[in-house]
C-alpha cells in the first residue's frame, strides 16, 4: 500500500515514500517519450515546401499530388512556383525541399550531380499550339513561308522552357520561317493569347489538355513537338531521413519513374502558392 487512508489528511506509507522518486522518474521518462514520438511524426513537422516550374501546376502536380494520397500519408505539401534559375537557390539555402521540373533530353538541367539529386516522376510534351480556324484546323502553323512566316509567341527568354521551344524551332525536320509577333511574362499569358488567335505558342501538353480536348487550341504539327521528363529534385547537402516528411513524399513520388501526361487537368492561379493536405 502506497497511502494511509487511516489518517487524515492522506499520507505516503513507507513503501509510497521509497516509491515516489521512481513515480517522478517515470513521469519524465514518459514525457520524453512523447516528445521523441512526435517529433518523429510527419504529421507533426513543418510542411513540405515543393517548388514547381510554371506549366506544370495545371496537370502534372495534381496527379503527383494524387499519387501521395494514394499512398495513405498524412503530409502537408506547400506548393510555390520557381523558375529554373531560382529554384536550385532555393534547394540549397532550404527555402524549398523539393524542385519539380522539366527537362529535355537535348537540353538538360545544368546541375551539379555532386549537389543535387533527381528522378524522373512524370513525362510531358511541349507542344506548338494555336487557334483553330472556322474549318477547325490550326489558324497558323508551322514551318512558315518566306514571305509569310508563322507568327510565333515568346515566353521570357531566360525561362528553361522558351529555351526549349527554340531549340525546337532551330532544330526541327526543315527550316522554320517564324516571326516573333507576342511576348509575354508567363506560360498562363501565352496560353490566352495563343487562345485569342494571336501566334503560335508552345506549352506544356498537361496545361493544355482540356483546350485541345474542346478544340479551342489545336496542335500545329507533331514534327516540332519535344518530349520532356518531369524531374523530382533535391539538394544532397539537406539530408532528408525515410521517415521525415520530405523523405515520405520524395518516396511517394520516385518509383513512378513513366507515369504518362495524365487526363484529367485541374487549373490553379498563378503563381502558385497554397497548402494542401494530402492524406487518405
Amino acid at each position: 500500500m502506497l497511502v494511509d487512508r487511516t489518517v487524515q489528511p492522506l499520507q505516503l506509507t513507507e513503501a509510497g515514500e521509497r516509491f515516489l522518486p521512481l513515480a517522478a522518474n517515470l513521469r519524465t521518462s514518459l514525457v520524453a517519450a512523447r516528445s521523441i514520438c512526435s517529433n518523429e511524426s510527419p504529421a507533426r513537422q513543418a510542411p513540405v515546401t515543393l517548388a514547381v516550374a510554371e506549366g506544370l501546376e495545371s496537370g502534372v502536380l495534381a496527379q503527383l499530388l494524387t499519387r501521395i494520397k494514394g499512398r495513405s500519408v498524412d503530409v502537408t505539401v506547400r506548393v510555390v512556383a520557381r523558375g529554373v534559375d531560382a529554384a536550385p537557390v532555393s534547394l540549397h539555402e532550404g527555402e524549398a525541399d523539393l524542385w519539380l521540373a522539366p527537362q529535355h533530353v537535348q537540353l538538360p538541367l545544368a546541375l551539379d550531380p555532386a549537389r543535387f539529386e533527381a528522378v524522373t516522376v512524370a513525362h510531358d510534351r511541349l507542344l506548338p499550339v494555336a487557334a483553330p480556324d472556322p474549318m477547325g484546323r490550326a489558324l497558323h502553323t508551322l514551318p512558315g513561308l518566306p514571305g509569310r512566316p508563322a507568327p510565333l509567341l515568346e515566353y521570357r527568354k531566360s525561362d528553361y522552357l522558351a529555351q526549349v521551344a527554340a531549340m525546337l524551332v532551330s532544330a526541327g525536320p526543315m527550316r522554320a520561317y517564324v516571326a516573333h509577333t507576342g511576348a509575354a511574362d508567363s506560360l498562363h499569358s501565352l496560353r490566352s493569347m495563343a487562345l485569342h488567335g494571336m501566334g503560335v505558342a508552345f506549352l506544356p501538353e498537361s496545361m493544355v489538355r482540356d483546350e485541345l480536348r474542346r478544340r479551342e487550341l489545336v496542335h500545329v504539327d507533331t514534327r516540332w513537338s519535344g518530349e520532356l521528363e518531369i524531374r523530382l529534385i533535391r539538394a544532397r547537402a539537406r539530408p532528408h531521413p525515410p521517415n521525415s516528411a520530405t523523405g515520405i513524399v520524395w518516396q511517394c513520388l520516385a518509383p513512378g519513374a513513366s507515369m504518362p501526361v495524365p487526363r484529367v487537368v485541374t487549373e490553379h492561379r498563378h503563381p502558385v502558392e497554397r497548402t494542401l493536405r494530402a492524406a487518405a
